[in-house]
């Protein structure tokens, strides 16, 4: 038994209108549920480096 050309056409349209509603549904659902909260992360701790004294020259006394 051959189906013609319309009636193929018309199961191929039904199909996709199912998939297309099916997926708008699930899209719904998603949305409207709650997701759990992502756990705000703890920031690491800056670690500044202190800079290392310099030593200062100290003066020479030359004897003259």
């Amino acid at each position: 038994m051959r189906r013609s050309r319309s009636k193929r056409q018309q199961i191929i349209f039904s199909v996709l209108g199912l998939v297309v509603v099916v997926s708008m549904i699930l899209g719904l659902i998603l949305t409207v549920i709650p997701q759990p909260r992502q756990p705000t992360p703890t920031p690491l701790p800056r670690i500044t480096l202190i800079p290392t004294p310099t030593l200062t020259p100290t003066p020479t006394t030359s004897s003259s």
